[in-house]
């Protein structure tokens, strides 16, 4: 595949120009680099009628959205779960201190201009660790070319349930010179009931920290989020975004001969925000020198109850259950600093300096020997900092790029006390050492390149503390050797547009971190290898054809294996194809069928009873979509849509790919009315 476009790229250099604009502006940490990229325009998040930035990331194949009942909606880059990405807003890192996951279902896709996805080996300046990629939310630099969106949808009907209900709206407006949007999200389900059909008795089957598969979730989902843009003078900028999820929600109760849990998050709330300054600066000699700097911080906080009942009327009172309730605060901050320049005129250098500070907090109300629900007393408490210095050099010559980056970054654990106990800290600073070398022949248009790189990953609170026996505090760094390929070819004619990418790619993981059995190990070498495929053309309604249609096809494959213990990373399908096709008769009206398909996957559980590996099997499944999206009114300042939408309706189908099964047959409907 790369030596084909390749030889295209040889004959089209000697007639295609450079185009000028974004490829030759730098913006400090953000500055496009040579990397496989997938993004996702706000047409294109309005034409499949996207209502989450989870929807959104569902048309890549590289990503893999994994529901838990207790976590929510967790992200999956190119087999790599969060641990391993990156989120930004707005080029502002959103960190999660305790376990690296963030629950990105509770933010509507409505104050994004664009989301994007970065996968392969990217740039060191996001980071230490950042293996499995990033993930961008960009806010809208021009009001005009940004809609006001109030969006209502309705449906997803389950026996005599209250159907779903989901509603976004969102704002952009200019005051002075800055340029403020806000969106704001509420979600209600009431759940739904497995079919009988669906086995439900299996102990080790999906959920397996309470032994088997349940009935869907009872949620409230509400996130809010305000950003602005805006410069004081011409040579700097400020940016801004405060975020807030608020999801408390139910677990449905399962029974079975060994367990009875009924679970519920009375409080499950997330508030996250920072800014960033830029600014540049003239030396004697003309050249420019950008500076940069940001803050950012995010706050957690959840409380688990345990009942003793499935009405959730009254707190367990089993002495067997650890706790009656659960109450988690985590926090973390951070700094960056980055400073740009351009020695010479293809030669540019940014220096960057990164820290953070993360505390986990814990508190329990525990049950004693009589079964009496002790007051709130604090468990554990822990805390850590990281700090990274990187180094990154660009050399630009024609059609030529050529990126070689540096990273040293360092972890140490700053406190550990276990109920009320403090425990020495190891006072050593674990390091881990970082390079990156990517190079890219080409224009915007056609273009190969590669990636080859050496990343690592310092565990998290969790992985060190996550038990009952203090944890597993001597987990050593993964190191991560990775090498890509990737290609991206783009045509646009009078009568069709053409878009194609593909990424080739082979990662070795050592002293790979997994939960095998009691705590976190470093469990020996793992190894990812695949392909990613995306294609995407545009029938123009002219001429030779009657109506505008756009279709895309997009493959994903990939082998993700412990070598260490001879079986499959968890809950990975090798493969997965997604096809969609939008169909165009008149402007106003649009019909779309989307297709997913994903392979069987597997999990392993570790029976310490018996002292033997039992696998989980999540089997395939086709997931149909159809949509339709009428615009029934539409003025300069004011357009309505009425929207209906299906999956498997004919069928009952659960999605593979979730810790808790989701419902296959869906039916929407709604409204969305957009203005300016």
């Amino acid at each position: 595949m790369p030596a084909f476009v390749l030889f295209f790229l040889l004959i089209n250099l000697q007639t295609t120009k450079t185009p000028s604009g974004d490829d030759n502006i730098v913006v400090t940490g953000t500055r496009q680099t040579v990397q496989s990229s997938r993004e996702i325009k706000e047409k294109e998040l309005d034409e499949k009628g996207v209502m989450t930035v989870t929807d959104a990331l569902s048309f890549v194949p590289d990503v893999q959205i994994m529901w838990s009942p207790k976590s929510g909606a967790s992200l999956s880059l190119q087999g790599f779960d969060e641990r391993y990405s990156l989120i930004t807003i707005a080029g502002i890192p959103v960190h999660e201190s305790y376990a690296g996951h963030f629950d990105i279902q509770g933010l509507g896709r409505g104050m994004f201009s664009s989301i994007i996805v970065e996968t392969g080996v990217v740039s060191l300046l996001n980071g230490p660790g950042v293996s499995g990629g990033l993930v961008r939310m960009e806010t809208a630099r021009r009001c005009r070319d940004y809609s006001r969106n109030i969006i209502i949808r309705s449906g997803n009907f389950h026996h005599s349930l209250m159907p779903d209900l989901f509603g976004t709206a969102n704002l952009c407006l200019r005051a002075g010179n800055f340029i403020i949007t806000a969106g704001i999200s509420h979600q209600r389900s009431e759940g739904y009931i497995l079919p009988s059909v669906f086995p439900t008795d299996g102990k080790y089957s999906q959920f397996h920290e309470d032994g088997g598969i349940r009935n869907g979730s009872k949620l409230q989902r509400t996130g809010m989020s305000i950003a602005a843009r805006g410069n004081f003078t011409a040579s700097d900028r400020l940016d801004f975004f405060l975020s807030m999820v608020d999801s408390p929600r139910q677990i449905p109760p399962f029974e079975s001969q060994e367990y009875v849990r009924y679970w519920s998050f009375t409080d499950y709330f997330s508030l996250f925000g920072g800014a960033k300054y830029r600014r540049d600066f003239q030396i004697p000699s003309g050249k420019r020198i950008t500076t940069e700097f940001s803050i950012f911080g995010h706050f957690h906080s959840d409380n688990l109850d345990d009942h003793g009942n499935p009405s959730y009327t009254g707190l367990t009172r089993d002495t067997l259950a650890w706790f009656a309730q659960s109450a988690y605060r985590n926090f973390s901050s951070g700094e960056h600093f980055s400073l740009y320049f351009e020695p010479f005129k293809s030669v540019s250098i940014t220096a960057k300096a990164i820290h953070r500070l993360d505390i986990h907090q814990q508190k329990e109300r525990r049950i004693d020997g009589a079964g009496e629900i002790q007051d709130w007393t604090p468990y554990e408490e822990y805390s850590s900092q990281m700090f990274a210095g990187i180094i990154s050099s660009v050399y630009r010559r024609k059609y030529f790029k050529l990126e070689i980056e540096g990273l040293f970054s360092g972890m140490n654990i700053l406190s550990q006390e276990i109920r009320g106990i403090d425990y020495e800290t190891t006072k050593r600073v674990v390091t881990g050492p970082e390079g990156r070398i990517a190079a890219q022949l080409g224009t915007n248009a056609l273009n190969v390149g590669f990636e080859i790189g050496h990343k690592v990953r310092f565990p998290t609170l969790k992985e060190l503390f996550t038990n009952r026996l203090g944890g597993n505090p001597d987990l050593k760094t993964e190191n991560i050797n990775m090498v890509s390929l990737y290609s991206k070819l783009e045509i646009k004619r009078r009568h069709f547009d053409l878009r194609f990418s593909g990424n080739l790619f082979y990662y070795l993981i050592d002293d790979m971190i997994l939960k095998p059995r009691d705590v976190y190990e470093n469990t020996g070498e793992a190894r990812m290898r695949g392909v990613s495929l995306q294609s995407y053309i545009k029938l123009k309604r002219r001429g030779l054809f009657p109506f505008k249609t756009a279709l895309s096809v997009s493959y994903r494959f990939i082998d993700a294996d412990d070598l260490s213990e001879n079986r499959p990373l968890d809950y990975l399908s090798r493969h997965t194809v997604i096809t969609s096709v939008g169909i165009y008769p008149v402007d106003s009206l649009h019909f779309g069928i989307q297709h997913r398909y994903a392979s069987t996957a597997k999990a392993w559980w570790y029976d310490t009873l018996s002292t033997a590996w039992i696998a989980d099997v999540l089997p395939s499944g086709n997931i149909f979509t159809v949509q339709v999206r009428w615009r029934f009114y539409h003025k300069k300042d004011l357009s309505l849509t009425w929207f209906v939408e299906g999956s498997n309706i004919t069928d009952t189908l659960y999605m593979s790919g979730s810790l808790e099964a989701r419902p296959g047959r869906t039916f929407y409907t709604g409204f969305q009315g957009r203005f300016g």
